[in-house]
């Protein structure tokens, strides 16, 4: 295993269709990697165990083997594990200090931390939804890259089809009143819903999974307080929270007056389409 042969070998495996062989032959080749411990294949190890792809998901191993890294590549080591911890982290603060630190990274000139914030700054994955601020970081990446015109024109063009344009507030006033008369004590109703964003890393990988988000409806019809109690990825439960963030509701009404209410709602990533169940109640706090 001299050179970077394995790690070759692991990029061609990583652009196959998926399939049991290929699964169980990037597999072997991810072990006998982890076993050798060259440094050039410490970044590699800590992206596959970050998103559970060839190996089981293991937090830790990912973070550790980004921080082995940094001998050998500094400026990678210090990139994923931003790109780790703006996902992973445990705390909101922890996670936008990661987020901090790879826009700072884009604004130096790193071309894959340029990629990566302008593709969650369009799909709210990691980031603030915010399409100006992706189309930014995606000129810095473009600016950085050696790509031909017609290449720099796909990408542009890939990363505008993720944009979900929200519906505008008179057309949520429209939805709303074809609900129809809304008096007494009335329960939520969804009026818009914005289609989740499938992580692409885990959709390349052909990783299905689940986030359950909890949040609170306000008297506008707005989520607030959005959180994920529980996700089979942090990938899937950072694009849940997006999505929900972008729902526009009919509040809750009690005596006729809109009140808060909490929610809880399980959206399902598939790689044929990803599905939100309906959204269980609960009692605002």
């Amino acid at each position: 295993m001299k050179g970077a042969l394995p790690e070759v070998c692991l990029m061609i495996m990583e652009h196959l269709p998926p399939n049991p062989t290929t699964a169980a032959d990037m597999k072997s080749l991810l072990n006998r990697m982890q076993q050798s411990a060259r440094p050039q294949s410490f970044i590699a190890l800590a992206t596959h165990a970050f998103l559970g792809w060839g190996m089981p998901y293991d937090l830790t191993l990912a973070r550790s083997m980004a921080r082995a890294a940094a001998a050998d590549s500094p400026a990678d080591s210090t990139r994923m594990l931003a790109a780790i911890d703006s996902i992973a982290a445990d705390s909101p603060a922890a996670r936008q200090q990661a987020r901090d630190l790879l826009r700072h990274l884009a604004d130096g000139g790193d071309n894959e931390a340029a990629r990566l914030v302008a593709y969650r700054a369009m799909t709210g994955i990691g980031e603030e939804l915010d399409p100006d601020a992706a189309r930014k970081y995606d000129q810095i990446a473009l600016q950085t890259s050696s790509l031909t015109a017609r290449q720099r024109e796909g990408a542009e063009h890939y990363l505008s089809s993720l944009c979900h344009p929200p519906p505008r507030e008179s057309e949520i006033a429209e939805r709303i009143a074809r609900l129809g008369p809304r008096s007494g004590d009335t329960p939520v109703a969804v009026v818009y819903r914005m289609p989740p964003s499938y992580p692409v890393d885990l959709r390349s990988a052909g990783i299905e999974g689940s986030a359950e988000v909890a949040f609170v409806v306000d008297q506008s019809g707005h989520a607030r307080d959005v959180t994920c109690p529980s996700s089979t990825h942090p990938y899937f439960a950072r694009a849940a929270e997006s999505a929900i963030r972008q729902w526009r509701f009919a509040p809750a009404l009690k005596d006729g007056q809109p009140v808060a209410t909490s929610l809880r709602q399980t959206i399902q990533f598939n790689l044929s389409g990803s599905d939100a169940k309906s959204p269980s109640t609960h009692s605002a706090p």
